[in-house]
């Protein structure tokens, strides 16, 4: 008899470890994340930690993550939740869930809410902010920022023989969106793609302009670039916030961080774009429903915002955070103010397609083969040859 209780007990516990078992193993999301740029993986630590719901990562090379989540869409293995720059959020293959705005924290910035749109809704969660391109200058030579591009042009002569005026990626196309962007025209309208051409053959004449007068070597890549304004061989450099940080801790007092000129009375306008979390396949519909809305508000709160500058040296979503970290930095203050003059990346999968084909088009005419007109209409032209290749393909 003793035997037989002994074994009941034993079959029992059993029977509770592989039920708790189960439920540990269902109380996990899954989240996609590009390894490039921003190390996660302690924010998911304490994710863990707080509540109990485990994170499994599928990371991926930052180039390689968009097909691998179409690729996942076509198999019907997409994770629970993805951290990706906003413009993902208009891959419709992905069936991004809608966010109720319940899910949204009142503390949001305004400008990162509603860079999450996509059609009628929302259709991710901000978690961090930025990207967008500022001029960084060397203080060695440059004491006061220029404001336009003839104030930058006459600091030529005041610089020591052999040093460059400024760089910045040339056939980057994010760079070149910000001069195209000063003409106060959209690359998307009402979900299209729309290159006006009139503002194109303006920016692409104003771009070999301010090419020519700057002496700018276009061959430096971005790689190039970085490392000619960390040897100190160039004055100036246009470049991202992602990298103010680094640059700080590196260059100290050296360094120096200004808006864009303005191009005579136009502001330069960069793009910007938060990273965003996000949930394919309708999640927010099915069974992890609790699941992802724990998450969502643990990437919202206080606790972790106020941690994403220290850890991840970008700008945090919440107004109330960013007030803070700029009361106590005034340098970092000018990184905040250079979101004035942006203007938010689409979140349309056309974009993709615009990218492209202004690469294209601007190619063309630096070497000679297009003029302004004609490489503004070929821009169009391809854009709309892709988007209907890609249309079709779809349909098949």
């Amino acid at each position: 008899m003793f035997n037989v209780l002994k074994k009941s007990i034993t079959l029992l516990a059993l029977v509770i470890s592989v039920v708790s078992n189960a439920f540990a193993n269902s109380a996990s999301l899954s989240v996609a994340v590009g390894i490039e740029n921003y190390d996660f993986k302690p924010f998911f630590d304490e994710f863990t930690h707080k509540t109990g719901i485990q994170i499994e990562v599928m990371a991926f090379e930052n180039n390689e993550l968009k097909s691998q989540l179409l690729q996942k869409a076509n198999s019907a293995s997409l994770p629970d939740v993805v951290i990706v720059p906003s413009d993902y959020l208009g891959l419709e293959q992905l069936q991004f869930s809608t966010i109720p705005d319940n899910w949204l924290n009142q503390a949001l910035n305004p400008k990162a809410r509603e860079s999450t749109k996509h059609g009628s809704g929302y259709k991710g969660i901000p978690f961090i902010f930025g990207n967008h391109l500022l001029l960084y200058y060397n203080k060695k030579w440059i004491k006061e920022p220029p404001r336009t591009w003839t104030e930058l042009f006459n600091l030529a002569p005041k610089l020591p023989l052999g040093k460059e005026l400024i760089a910045w990626n040339y056939f980057e196309m994010y760079w070149f969106a910000a001069f195209y962007n000063s003409f106060d025209e959209p690359l998307i309208r009402a979900g299209y793609a729309t290159i006006d051409p009139e503002a194109m053959i303006s920016s692409l004449l104003m771009y070999d302009e301010l090419k020519q007068k700057s002496h700018l070597d276009i061959e430096c890549n971005y790689i190039c670039m970085v490392e000619k304004f960390e040897s100190g061989n160039v004055a100036m450099v246009i470049n991202g916030s992602w990298i103010f940080k680094k640059w700080m801790d590196k260059m100290g007092e050296d360094i120096g961080v200004a808006n864009l000129p303005a191009y005579h009375t136009r502001p330069m306008r960069s793009f910007y774009s938060p990273h965003v979390i996000a949930f394919p396949n309708e999640g927010i519909e099915g069974k992890k429903k609790a699941l992802l809305k724990a998450f969502s508000q643990f990437i919202q709160s206080s606790q972790v915002q106020n941690q994403v500058w220290a850890r991840l040296h970008t700008l945090p979503v919440r107004q109330d955070t960013l007030d803070k970290l700029s009361h106590n930095d005034s340098n970092l203050q000018l990184l905040i103010d250079g979101l004035e003059n942006t203007v938010a990346l689409p979140n349309d999968t056309a974009m993709a397609y615009v990218w492209e084909a202004m690469l294209k088009g601007i190619t063309r005419y630096e070497a000679g083969i297009m003029n302004a007109a004609q490489a503004a209409d070929y821009m169009q032209y391809v854009t709309n040859k892709s988007i209907n290749h890609a249309k079709q393909k779809h349909s098949n």
